[in-house]
């Protein structure tokens, strides 16, 4: 009988191994193919909608159209602004008994023609009720493709007057203001300067900045962004979700307290201010320039500067950033 090789396991897997390699090599490669043209005309479906939205940008033509009103104000007065889209600044001036507002309202289209049509559709209200100004602009459904319309504010105030603002897109910025302030703002900065009253700040990934701040209280946090507070007082809660804080000042009025929970904390106090600090860096360092009280070995620790029975406190929190704490060059009035 003649041996054919069957059951023998070596011969087995030999025939095995050459089939495989037979076979592989008689298949098409037409599934590497398809995939290869599909990637091509993903990349050039995507080179298409750049250059129109390219195109659609660089062709918008703007058309501007200002409207104004001025409203008498003898007493105290509130600002009420709800916005759509657009910078809002809001300034006090002494002596002043009216409230101002100048509307600079921006539409964009392919032609002249219908951007001026669009900006003369645009609707802004105002009204003064009860002591209460109150705005409100709402911009038409944005296109697509290309920019849609908005509506920037200047509002001069009587210096005591007080503000609510919201604004989906745009820059905020308040100054020269006494009474409270509450701000809340998407994507560009929120900026608050020579203030007198409560401030209640909220950004979504937007940096806010303080300066000159004489109140009982500031309220601010942002998801995303960066926190800036100069020459304050009173008593302070501010966060941030991914940004640096810096902070100069003096804190007062109970428990104050200072969070990042991506960033680094930078802070500078009156070397005769009178504080106890609660200082937690769970993943970076902490850094000290003034003549603390207490143990500040490891990442978290309590000390107190000058005399901590009648001191404010103040907690600083870097989840995974570091701290540092430095002398104001300032004495403490």
């Amino acid at each position: 009988m003649h041996n054919t090789g069957r059951g023998i396991p070596g011969i087995e897997k030999h025939r095995a191994r050459r089939f495989s390699a037979t076979t592989a090599r008689a298949l098409p490669h037409g599934s590497s193919c398809e995939q290869h043209r599909w990637k091509l005309g993903l990349g050039i479906c995507a080179l298409i909608l750049l250059v129109l939205l390219l195109a659609a940008c660089s062709s918008s033509i703007e058309a501007v159209d200002v409207r104004t009103a001025e409203f008498d104000v003898p007493g105290e007065v509130e600002i009420i602004v709800d916005s759509g889209g657009g910078g809002i600044l809001l300034r006090g001036e002494a002596g002043r008994t009216t409230v101002s507002i100048t509307a600079t309202l921006h539409s964009f289209a392919e032609t002249d023609e219908l951007a001026k049509e669009q900006v003369v559709d645009l609707e802004i209200e105002w009204e003064l009720e009860d002591g209460r100004v109150m705005i409100d602009f709402v911009p038409p459904q944005a296109p697509a493709i290309g920019r849609g319309a908005f509506a920037d504010l200047e509002i001069l105030v009587p210096v005591d007057a007080s503000a609510t603002i919201t604004t989906d897109d745009g820059r905020i910025e308040v100054s020269s203001i006494g009474g409270a302030i509450a701000a809340s703002g998407r994507d560009d900065p929120i900026v608050v300067r020579d203030t007198a009253g409560f401030l209640l700040l909220n950004g979504i990934e937007c940096d806010i900045v303080v300066d000159g701040a004489g109140g009982e209280a500031i309220f601010a946090s942002t998801t995303e962004g960066s926190l800036s507070f100069r020459n304050v007082g009173g008593l302070i809660e501010a966060e941030t979700q991914e940004g640096d804080i810096q902070y100069t000042g003096l804190p007062s009025g109970g428990s104050s307290r200072l969070v990042t929970h991506e960033g680094d904390l930078h802070v500078v106090l009156p070397a005769d201010a009178d504080l106890v600090i609660d200082a937690s860096a769970r993943h970076g360092l902490i850094t000290v320039d003034l003549p603390l009280d207490g143990d500040l070995t490891g990442n978290a620790w309590t000390a107190s500067l000058n005399d901590s029975s009648v001191a404010a406190h103040l907690e600083l929190v870097a989840t995974e950033g570091m701290i540092s704490i430095e002398p104001w060059e300032r004495s403490v009035p």
